[in-house]
């Protein structure tokens, strides 16, 4: 099995199934079981294609004498992964990656002339490749959708919120491929002994500015690898700390994290909390809870108890401080998970109401002086500002808080884009219910 071959059947797979692609990747890395090369080259041509389709669809629909939707699915992925390579990856020679392409037709598709209709495809591609055929900029939002391969609707929303020049800047920033971040495990190391210990064995990396335990890694690191330092840190990312920080459990706090899979944002408050207190881990899929107990048996944290719960339902008990990081479109992690490019918009219409409804539901059990943070990893203020707004309006007993961290203010509705810093686009709204529980 080629990289070029596993690559083919992993599109054509996430296509078909709609399977998570990192998943699907991951699982091909290790049945293939290729060589750090070849794994490098197949994870780049799997993502570089996923990542660029509308734009390798629009390319393809220029040079080829049929529609698009009335391909074989096979020759159509031949060619997306063929253009991929002659548009997108400059170390592959031409010649190469139309030959390989070809052939790939051969292995996986015989129809008379499939072959000689990509070779023509890709070859009147290349002949033109400095023109993208991209569309009018009359129509911004279908011009910056096709430049940026994103639905036309996200260009469409950040164009009307944040304007063109910064919605660009925002599309352009999620071809970044961000490092990994890592949030020390304070309970067991301090952080930094542990940047001493990643940099003495050949790790390069840094402290984060934004996060007092965080640490930036300066080149990739596969998982693997950072497995033989799980006991000492977990992977979050700065925003996911930041949030942590504006939450600010406290020792001897009960605290409950109302949607904590996969547990980071639990782990840090525990971090907080110098393992002392309660926090109830709770969410509504309680097979995924798992994830935690493993996380905080891993990092020898002994405060977090995971329930099963629908944080929209009615339940008992009152808290000195809950964290709502609710479910969300995940607009801001888009360089992260490239399948969020394509999300429809109907699929995520009805995520406001219950992520008010989550939010709504929680203030009841804060005490009184306690602290209700709402978070998500999104950028839309139907999902953010718009319900932070609603809430304060209709719960006159909690206000706005600011809230600092590493000598830097945040006010208490923070957001935080991904083109102009180093974290995830996030949010951040964090309230404080009147009065004095002490």
């Amino acid at each position: 099995m080629t990289p070029r071959e596993a690559a083919f059947l992993t599109i054509q797979k996430a296509f078909r199934d709609d399977k998570y692609l990192n998943i699907e990747v991951s699982n091909s890395i290790n049945k293939y079981k290729f060589e750090e090369k070849d794994k490098s080259f197949y994870s780049a041509l799997v993502y570089g294609t996923f990542e660029r389709l509308i734009t390798i669809d629009n390319i393809i629909s220029h040079y080829s004498d049929e529609e698009l939707g009335k391909l074989d699915q096979n020759v159509l992925s031949a060619l997306r992964i063929g253009i991929c390579q002659t548009h997108f990856m400059d170390k592959i020679p031409d010649h190469a990656a139309v030959s390989e392409t070809v052939e790939l037709c051969d292995r996986f598709y015989s129809k008379k002339n499939s072959k000689n209709y990509v070779n023509a495809v890709l070859r009147a591609a290349i002949k033109d490749r400095d023109n993208w055929h991209l569309p009018g900029k009359d129509n911004l939002s279908k011009y910056l959708s096709v430049k940026y391969s994103v639905s036309e609707w996200i260009c469409s929303e950040w164009i009307d919120t944040y304007g063109e020049e910064k919605a660009e800047k925002m599309l352009s920033s999620t071809f970044s491929h961000p490092k990994i971040t890592i949030c020390t495990n304070t309970l067991r190391i301090t952080r930094e002994e542990l940047i001493k210990k990643l940099t003495s064995d050949g790790i390069k990396c840094k402290e984060s500015d934004l996060t007092p335990n965080g640490i930036l890694l300066l080149e990739n690191v596969p998982y693997e690898v950072l497995s033989d330092y799980d006991e000492l840190m977990f992977v979050q990312d700065e925003a996911s700390q930041l949030c942590c920080a504006a939450l600010d459990a406290q020792p001897g706090e009960n605290i409950m994290d109302a949607c904590s899979c996969p547990g980071g944002k639990s782990f840090g408050a525990a971090l907080s909390m110098k393992n002392k207190g309660r926090i109830d881990s709770c969410d509504l899929h309680i097979n995924k809870l798992s994830l935690v107990e493993k996380g905080a048996d891993r990092l020898g944290i002994e405060i977090i108890f995971t329930k099963a719960k629908n944080s929209t339902a009615p339940f008992v008990g009152m808290y000195d401080r809950i964290l709502c990081d609710v479910p969300c479109s995940g607009l801001g992690v888009i360089s992260k998970k490239p399948e969020i490019r394509y999300k429809k918009k109907e699929d995520i219409e009805k995520l406001p109401k219950v992520q008010y409804s989550i939010l709504n539901n929680c203030s009841l059990h804060v005490k009184e002086g306690g602290v209700l943070v709402y978070s998500t990893c999104t950028l839309r203020r139907e999902e953010n500002q718009n319900i932070i707004e609603k809430f304060l309006s209709e719960n006159s007993s909690f206000e706005l808080t600011d809230f600092e961290c590493c000598g830097k203010q945040y006010s208490g509705m923070t957001e935080l884009s991904p083109y102009s810093s180093t974290t995830d686009g996030f949010f951040i709204a964090k309230m404080t219910k009147k009065g004095n529980n002490k």
